[in-house]
């Protein structure tokens, strides 16, 4: 083993040889480390790229010098070229792709010069309406801030899980109550399970299912989030709030791309509803 390393290292290995096993299984490689390692710094994953890369490609190169100093023309040189171009290529690419730690979104977290949505009021109840947005948070931070609110009136698809978050906050620390006038699905039920009394109306309905993350066309599964983490904190959260743990099991069963509308006896039963 230690000889054949030697030989790559001095461009000594046939050219088909050296494009076959070092080159390709040292992208291979180091696009796989990259992956498993995602979580680690950037100068730690990168000393740990360095020497298999520095190896692979310096190896890469003098096969090229040599292929064309023994004649073997511009094709064979290009390829062991093409073949280091490889390696750097699955070095750079996965290291852009690595995973990046995910802050909590809190109202202090929000910057001011965010726009800030309409929120609908009367006799002292917001209107939440359509996805849940950032923007929908500045105005609810704005709004409550002034006083005389006493309950938040939702109609949501649900939206944007941190700005969710960040409104159930507010929305707990005001003690306001919530109701569900028409639909509060996904991120949504976070903001319903904040109220500190919490109702449905007659056309009204919650909707509940698992967190999923899509796959990125360039490097596979999106590294930034862990969809299993972010779910466990809003678990957490909705125990905290008194809903029962077999209702969460039960929601968080849902496939990502249906949604459960618990009936309002399970809802009752399961400390959801407080009416």
């Amino acid at each position: 083993m230690a000889s054949f390393l030697k030989q790559h290292w001095r461009g000594a290995l046939p050219l088909w040889l050296a494009l076959a096993g070092p080159v390709a299984c040292s992208a291979l490689l180091l696009w796989a480390v990259n992956r498993v390692l995602a979580d680690w710094p950037l100068p730690a994953l990168a000393l740990v790229d360095a020497p298999l890369a520095i190896w692979a490609v310096v190896g890469a190169f003098r096969t090229a010098d040599r292929a064309l100093r023994e004649g073997g023309g511009f094709v064979a040189g290009f390829a062991a070229y093409a073949g280091a171009g490889a390696v750097l290529l699955a070095v750079g690419t996965t290291l852009v792709a690595r995973k990046t730690p995910v802050r909590s979104f809190t109202s202090e977290t929000v910057p001011a010069r965010l726009a800030v949505a309409r929120l609908p009021e009367e006799a002292g109840r917001l209107r939440l309406e359509g996805e849940m947005t950032l923007a929908q948070f500045n105005a609810l931070r704005e709004r409550l801030a002034r006083g005389g609110v006493v309950a938040i009136d939702l109609d949501s698809p649900g939206g944007n899980i941190f700005a969710a978050r960040g409104m159930a906050r507010l929305i707990e620390e005001a003690g306001l109550a919530t109701h569900a006038q028409v639909r509060c699905f996904s991120a949504c039920t976070l903001v319903f399970a904040a109220g500190a009394a919490r109702s449905v109306g007659q056309e009204g309905a919650l909707g509940f299912h698992r967190y999923v993350l899509l796959d990125s066309s360039s490097y596979g599964a999106v590294r930034h989030v862990d969809a299993a983490a972010e779910e466990a904190k809003d678990r957490a959260f909705l125990a905290r709030r008194g809903v029962a743990r077999a209702f969460l099991e039960r929601a968080y069963q849902t496939p990502p791309e249906t949604l459960w509308h618990p009936s309002r006896a399970e809802m009752r039963e399961a400390g959801l509803l407080t009416d």
